[in-house]
């Protein structure tokens, strides 16, 4: 028996309004941009659950490949837009919520790397920035110095990710 339709808009906020009218402190912001990223976080858990969960049978380990239905990636979207999140938190995030699945039910290794290429990627970026009038620009630096060099690059980079997942 068809009664009729139901048209639903739903609104998604992520900030309560009384935050958006208050003035905003270096101290508030950063508070919200870290809720902002556990919540997202929080989103990508549930929207990866639900699509491996939604298949006909238990994915087998390492099929899947970061292929969210279009409705998900839309709400990931735009959620990552009202959090005013960029791609590399977004990369951050999903690198943080695939690790933690991994654990429990092994993903396809190709939706890693891109993200871990533009984490690094961005770190580098971050890093030669900082740094650049500190480092060794001669032609014939040695192979040791090299390794040494990629070596605490990739230290820094791991303690920056173990930052951004306290947050």
């Amino acid at each position: 028996m068809n009664r009729g339709e139901l048209h639903l808009k739903l609104h998604l906020l992520t900030t309560p309004p009384h935050q958006l009218l208050s003035s905003p402190s270096p101290n508030r912001i950063r508070n919200v941009k870290i809720s902002s990223l556990r919540q997202h976080r929080r989103l990508l858990r549930a929207l990866v659950a639900h699509e491996l969960l939604r298949r006909p049978q238990a994915p087998a380990p390492y099929s899947w490949r970061d292929d969210f239905a279009p409705e998900a990636a839309q709400i990931l979207a735009q959620h990552a837009v009202q959090c005013r999140l960029d791609r590399d938190q977004t990369a951050m995030a999903r690198w943080l919520v695939y690790c933690e699945v991994h654990r429990m039910l092994p993903l396809d290794h190709r939706c890693f790397v891109p993200l871990l290429e533009r984490l690094r990627r961005k770190f580098l970026q971050a890093h030669h920035s900082s740094s650049s009038s500190g480092r060794d620009s001669a032609a014939g630096a040695s192979a040791d110095r090299e390794e040494d060099e990629e070596e605490r690059q990739s230290r820094e980079f791991h303690a920056a990710a173990d930052d951004f997942a306290d947050e």
